[in-house]
């Protein structure tokens, strides 16, 4: 279902906690092709492969964020490169 209606998924923490990161987020590799939006306390570009995933707090409002994924949505060149990068 995730694969046929959407495009990304939002996968927030409830707490930020620097060292963690749920299931949510590993789950989305299972044959998913979904884009990941993360937003918790790890420093995800530092453990988790850049391009592959979309954070959050990279962002200045929740509006710009949104901006980037109707972005993402109309280029599907650049959707898919992030695809491929989270295949790996």
């Amino acid at each position: 279902m995730l694969t046929n209606d959407y495009m990304f998924y939002l996968s927030f923490e409830n707490s930020f906690c620097q060292s963690y990161v749920s299931e949510k987020y590993f789950k989305l590799f299972e044959n998913v092709d979904v884009i990941p939006v993360v937003r918790g306390g790890l420093d995800y570009k530092r453990y988790l492969a850049r391009g592959s995933f979309i954070d959050a707090s990279d962002f200045q409002s929740a509006q710009d964020l949104a901006r980037y994924l109707l972005y993402l949505s109309k280029h599907r060149k650049r959707y898919t490169r992030m695809l491929e990068l989270k295949d790996r």
